[in-house]
C-alpha cells in the first residue's frame, strides 16, 4: 500500500495492528549510496520491476515477481545475478480478519509447506578508492565530463566519474527529481566515461609517433621546420601556435603539441599504420569493462570510409588524423587503457572494477586479477622515447602541463588535448575559446601517468566544452595523481 513510510507512521500502524486486519508492516533492506552523487554512473541504482523486466526474465530461466527490486544501471544491473539473492516464503495462519494467528498448532502448520528463509545476495569489493573517487569528483568542481583512473600494471580501475550526476538515494522515490534528471540537457544519466566518445585531440599523438618508430620513417633526432601553418593540397592547416615552433623534433613534438611535425609526419605514412598502432592500445573497440552500454569508439581506416560512406579516403584527412580530429573517436576509459598500455610497455589489460566477490559469510567465491589480453613487442627504446616526450610535457618549461600539472608530490608525465566542437572560420581561430558560446567551446583532454619509471596510476579526464586541456582538466588529474600518492606515504613510513 505505501513504501519508505516515515517512522511515525510505521509506529501509528502498530499501536493500531489489532484492530486492522490483514494489514501488516514489512521491513525491507534499502541501498543507500553513501556519496550521493559522486560515482553514481559507476555504482548505479535500483528499482522495481515491471511487466517487460518479468518477461524478458522468464526467458532467460529467472524469476520475478511484483514488487522485486532489479538493477538498472552502473554495477546494479551488470553485476545483478550476484547482488541480488535467492527470496524466501513465509506461511502464516491467519483468522477470518486477515489477522495472524499467534499461538498456532504445529498440526495446522504442517498443511503447508516449510517457510524458507530467504538467501541474502553476495557482496562485491571493488578495485575503487573511495579517496580517490572524491578526489576527482571535488577537483571536477562544476565542470562537466568525466575521469577514469586506473592501475596500468593490472587493469584495475581506481576511479572513474561522470558528471554532472544524480542522487540514487532520491531518484526513483522523487517523480519531481526524476523529471529533473531526464530533461537536463547535460544528460546526468549518461556514464561520460563509458558512454559517450570524442575526438581525443593531442593526447592521440603518441600514436602516429610510434607508428612512424615502427616503420622508421622518423627517429629521435628527426626534425620538421613549423612556421605556425601548412599548406597541403587546396587547404591551409594550422598549429596552434600561430607564430609557430620553430624546427620541432620529436621530444619537443610532444611537449609543445606541435600540429605542423604531425602533419608532416602524416604525409609520409598511411592511416591505415595510424589505426594498426591505435588498435595494438585497445582503441576503436569495447574494451569489455563489465559494465553496461559501453561505445566502441572509432579509428578510421581507408577501408571503413569506403564502407561508410562510399568514398575514397582523402590524404589530408590523415593530416587532422594524426593530431587526434577528423573521425577519431575515443571514451575516456579507451585512452586511460591506451595510456596504461604504452607506459607499462605494450601489454593491453582488461579493465575491472570488482576485486572479488564475497558470501554473506565473508568467504570468497569468486577472485579477479590481471587479465591480459594482447601483448605488443614494442621496442623499449620507442616507449622511452615517448615517455620522455611525455615527461617534458609538464616538468619542462614551456611544455603545455608545465605550469598546470607540474607537481612537488611526484613526477607526472602526460599530454594534453583541446578538441574543436565546430569548425571555425579563419578569423576566429586564435579567438579566446571561452568568447565563444558555450556549445561552441573546445572539449579539453589531459591523460597523466606517475611515477615515471615504473608507472603505477594513470588518470584520464575529459572536460566538455571546458576549452583548454592543459589548464582544466590537466589540474584534476594533477590533483587525482597527487591523492593517490598522499594515501601511500603513511604506509611507506612504516614499513
Amino acid at each position: 500500500i505505501l513504501e519508505n513510510s516515515p517512522w511515525n507512521l510505521v509506529a501509528r500502524v502498530a499501536s493500531e495492528q489489532g484492530s486492522l486486519g490483514g494489514l501488516d508492516i514489512e521491513p525491507n533492506i534499502k541501498r543507500v549510496y553513501l556519496d550521493e552523487e559522486v560515482g553514481s554512473h559507476l555504482f548505479g541504482y535500483t528499482s522495481e520491476v515491471n511487466r517487460r523486466d518479468i518477461k524478458i526474465a522468464e526467458k532467460k530461466g529467472e524469476k520475478y515477481e511484483p514488487g522485486d527490486i532489479i538493477g538498472r544501471y552502473g554495477l546494479e544491473k551488470a553485476w545483478e545475478k550476484q547482488l541480488r539473492g535467492i527470496d524466501g516464503y513465509e506461511f502464516s495462519v491467519v483468522d477470518a480478519l486477515g489477522r495472524k494467528i499467534i499461538d498456532q498448532e504445529q498440526g495446522v502448520l504442517d498443511l503447508f509447506e516449510r517457510s524458507t528463509p530467504p538467501s541474502p545476495g553476495k557482496n562485491l569489493v571493488l578495485t575503487i578508492d573511495r579517496d580517490l573517487q572524491i578526489a576527482a569528483s571535488n577537483a571536477m568542481g562544476d565542470m562537466n565530463g568525466s575521469v577514469v583512473a586506473i592501475d596500468p600494471r593490472t587493469g584495475e580501475i581506481l576511479a572513474m566519474h561522470s558528471q554532472p550526476g544524480f542522487d540514487a538515494n532520491i531518484l526513483m522515490d522523487d517523480p519531481k527529481y526524476w523529471k529533473e534528471i531526464i530533461s537536463n540537457p547535460l544528460n546526468p544519466l549518461r556514464n561520460k566515461a563509458i558512454q559517450d566518445h570524442f575526438p581525443p585531440g593531442s593526447t592521440f599523438k603518441p600514436i602516429p609517433l610510434l607508428a612512424g618508430l615502427e616503420k622508421k620513417i622518423i627517429n629521435e633526432k628527426t626534425k620538421f621546420f613549423c612556421h605556425g601553418s601548412l599548406d597541403f593540397g587546396n587547404k591551409t592547416y594550422h598549429c596552434h601556435k600561430k607564430t609557430g615552433h620553430g624546427w620541432v623534433d620529436l621530444y619537443r613534438s610532444l611537449e609543445q603539441s606541435c600540429d605542423v611535425y604531425f602533419y608532416h609526419l602524416a604525409q609520409k605514412i598511411s592511416v591505415d599504420a595510424f589505426s594498426e598502432v591505435a588498435r595494438w592500445f585497445g582503441m576503436g573497440s569495447k574494451t569489455s569493462i563489465k559494465l553496461n552500454n559501453e561505445v566502441p569508439g572509432l579509428v578510421p581506416t581507408k577501408e571503413w570510409k569506403r564502407k561508410r560512406f562510399g568514398r575514397k579516403w582523402q590524404k589530408g584527412e590523415t593530416l587532422t588524423t594524426a593530431i587526434g580530429q577528423s573521425y577519431n573517436l575515443t571514451t575516456p576509459i579507451q585512452l586511460a587503457v591506451a595510456y596504461a598500455a604504452i607506459t607499462n610497455g605494450g601489454k593491453l589489460f582488461r579493465p575491472f572494477l570488482v576485486s572479488r566477490v564475497e558470501e554473506q559469510t565473508g568467504e570468497v567465491s569468486k577472485e579477479y586479477t590481471a587479465e591480459l589480453l594482447e601483448s605488443h613487442a614494442i621496442p623499449e627504446r620507442s616507449v622511452d622515447m615517448i615517455k620522455k616526450g611525455l615527461f617534458r610535457v609538464v616538468n619542462k618549461k614551456g611544455g603545455t602541463g608545465y605550469w598546470f600539472v607540474r607537481s612537488d608530490k611526484t613526477q607526472i608525465s602526460g599530454k594534453s588535448g583541446t578538441t574543436q566542437v565546430v569548425r571555425l572560420k579563419k578569423e576566429d581561430l586564435f579567438k579566446p575559446c571561452k568568447d565563444l558560446p558555450y556549445k561552441k567551446r573546445h572539449h579539453a583532454w589531459f591523460v597523466g601517468f606517475a611515477p615515471y619509471e615504473k608507472p603505477e596510476i594513470v588518470v584520464a579526464v575529459l572536460g566538455q566544452h571546458a576549452c583548454s586541456g592543459s589548464s582544466s582538466a590537466g589540474p584534476v588529474v594533477k590533483k587525482v595523481i597527487e591523492k593517490w600518492f598522499e594515501k601511500k606515504e603513511p604506509l611507506a613510513g612504516r614499513s
